[in-house]
This record gives C-alpha cells, structure tokens and sequence, in this order.
C-alpha cells in the first residue's frame, strides 16, 4: 500500500491543491502515469511506477532497477538524491505539494553543520500526455556569488530488450556552454562535480547496452539571492510512435537537446527521451517573478498546516 497521507484541500487563486505529506505519489495525463518521490526523483516504489504507458504498461523506469537521480553544487560543495544507490548526501527535503496531475517539491543544499546554500524548487507537469516536463528553480541563499552545477541521470530498461537498449545522443556544441556535458550511462555518479565516466560531449549512437541518459548543466554564477530556472523533459512513446517521430513532438515543446534510447529489437518497438530546453543565448533564463510567487504562496500553505519541515536527514 502506498504510504500517503493527505491532510487537506485549499482552493487557491481557482486552484485546487491537495497538500501531501508522503514519501511518494502518482501523477497522471490519464494515459501515462508517473510516480514521484518527494526527493523529487522519478518512481514511486509503493505503487511500483516510474514512467508507465497505461494501455499496455510499458514502463522503461521501474521494471527491473528503479534508479532516476538529480545533483547540484555551489562552488566546491556538493549535494544529491539517488534514493535507491548512492543515497542522499547534503539535501535536505521539505513537504512536496501533489494534485492530480502535478507535483512540486522543495530542497535546500546544506553544509555539513547545517548551513543553507541553494535551494532547489522542482515542478512536475505534463507538457504532452506522454512528455513530463521537470521546471526546476535553483535560488542562492547565501550573501556570496558561486559556480552552480546541476544534473539529471536515468537509468533505462527498454521492453522488450530491457538489457540492451541502444542511445542516440545530441553533440553538446550547440548547447555549449549550458550543456555542460552528457552520458549515455545510466548509473553516473549524482554528483554534479564529479565528472561522468562514459562522457559523450560529441554524441553518437551507443550500444546494445544496459544504458540509460544523464545531462549535466551549468548555470553560471549565482549572486546572492539570484535565482535561475531550466526546464527537463522525460517522455517515453505512445504506442505505434517512432524514435523520430518522438523526437520531432519533444522539439515542437521547445526541447531542444535530447538524449533518446530505445530497445533493440528489429524494427524497435518503445523509446524513452530525456531532453532539456535550453534558452535563446545558449544559458538559463532568469526565474519568472510569477512563478516565484505561485511557489512561494504554495509554500505558506504548506507552513501554515504544519507540514513545511525536512522529511529526510541529510547526511554528512
């Protein structure tokens, strides 16, 4: 059984949001459910869901190894949430906010004695019905300008070759300096400053392998009190989809560098994307004051029932 808890209902500004205290809960467009843990990693692992295509269940994410991770760094101090590996190192979680269809959730990066660093606002929503978008804020907390690093890694299991996936990767150039680099492998490191192994800055094609997808940005130097938002995508297929057709629907949504696997079957049958939209310039864009402010509302909601608290230690 799924360990959530809802604890109340607030309409706001015409919204309705059900606040959750839980370890985990599942989004959905209907046709694709996706579940998320309030470290704010892909896959709900009561209700045994990562990225999951309903009408026949294809699930790339959750079917043998769940592992979805993210990692930020403020200068030379690190911090990340890979629940199933590497654990959490120097994050602290606060209570996510769940809907029906979206989620948000809140973490702060801390020193080994506690002190804040960034904090990181993530909000998951569907741009398609089988595209999640991931909007990610990262604030400075601090009085002093730093270097920010930020990733995303997912491992794949591609039905019906779940150990032999094949990635195509997008080269860097175009996306440089933003893209800071990329890997074809699924178990990275989540640590931002530690560098991948299987690097593929030039892109290519890889495999059959047990693969996946990681993309690591630079978002340049923060000043005190800067924030400055990018937005992920994870999609899988809709039934009968092609690898390029997936990839033409994710560049109509603005996602401009993609990371694509699919099985290796003759012809493939299921393909997954992980992708980000980087902005005109070539660097992250400035948060938008009006989603800074919807947050921080939902934010004194969650103070105001007694649920904006850290739901996990950090460890040192």
């Amino acid at each position: 059984m799924k360990r959530t808890r809802p604890v109340g209902v607030i309409a706001l500004l015409g919204v309705v949001l059900c606040t959750v205290c839980a370890d985990a809960g599942v989004i959905s467009s209907g046709p694709f459910d996706v579940g998320i843990v309030t470290d704010g990693v892909l896959c709900d692992p009561f209700a045994g869901i990562g990225f999951r295509r309903n009408s026949d269940g294809y699930e790339p994410i959750k079917p043998a190894i769940n592992r979805d991770s993210w990692g930020v760094s403020f200068g030379s101090f690190r911090g990340y949430v890979d629940p199933q590996y590497y654990r959490v190192a120097h994050i602290a979680s606060f209570a996510a906010i769940f809907t029906s269809t979206t989620a948000t959730t809140r973490h702060q990066l801390e020193t080994t004695g506690g002190a804040a660093l960034l904090e990181v606002v993530q909000f998951f929503s569907f741009a398609a019905d089988n595209v999640l978008n991931v909007h990610t804020t990262v604030t400075n907390l601090t009085a002093v300008a730093g270097p920010v690093l930020f990733q995303r890694n997912v491992f794949w299991d591609i039905f019906p070759t779940i150990f032999g996936e094949i990635i195509t990767v997008d080269p860097i150039a175009p996306f440089a300096p933003f893209v800071k680099d990329v890997t074809y492998f699924g178990f990275e490191h989540p640590d931002p400053l530690d560098p991948y192994f299987f690097s593929a800055p030039g892109g290519g094609t890889f495999g059959p392998g047990d693969y996946g997808a990681g993309i690591k940005l630079d978002l340049g130097v923060l000043g005190p009190g800067e924030s400055k938002s990018f937005d992920y995508y994870y999609a899988i297929s809709q039934i009968g989809q092609t690898e390029a057709g997936l990839r033409a629907q994710l560049n109509a949504l603005g996602v401009n560098y993609l990371i694509t696997g699919r099985d290796s079957g003759d012809p493939p049958v299921n393909f997954a994307a992980l992708g980000v939209a980087v902005p005109t310039g070539g660097g992250p864009v400035i948060s938008e004051p009006g989603s800074v402010v919807l947050t921080g509302v939902a934010l004194v909601i969650l103070t105001g029932l007694g649920l904006h608290r850290r739901l996990r230690p950090k460890i040192a």
